[in-house]
């Protein structure tokens, strides 16, 4: 697994309306091997985002401790092909151990990527 280059923009307020969010989110800029890609995600403004690649498939991680939630969402290109978000200290130690956040990205998304099929 490796860490890709990536940039962020925020969604526009027509690309939030016709989601029906009363928060605009993120969109993640990313290419690999079949083409550019923007792919809008779940996170908010304050999360700290990281893409990692392995395969075919990029890993989305955006993680916020002040809210204490993390969430990984999995693409095949621009495609959704999976998702997990964690809300609580519980669900994270659950799934991530003890360490829970403080892990290394790459770790945390092996852990969560378990859990989606």
């Amino acid at each position: 697994m490796r860490r890709v280059g990536f940039s962020t923009k925020k969604e526009t307020y027509e690309e939030q309306h016709a989601a029906g969010r009363y928060n605009p989110g993120l969109v993640v800029l990313f290419r690999d091997k079949t083409g550019k890609h923007h792919v809008h995600i779940g996170a908010g403004y304050s999360d700290d985002v990281e893409v990692y690649r392995e395969g075919d498939e990029t890993f989305v991680l955006s993680k916020n401790w002040r809210l204490d939630y993390v969430g990984l969402e999995i693409y095949r290109g621009s495609q959704q092909v999976g998702e997990l978000f964690l809300q609580n200290s519980q669900d994270i130690t659950d799934v991530l151990g003890a360490r829970g956040l403080d892990l290394a990205d790459y770790t945390i998304i092996k852990r969560m990527a378990q859990y989606i099929d």
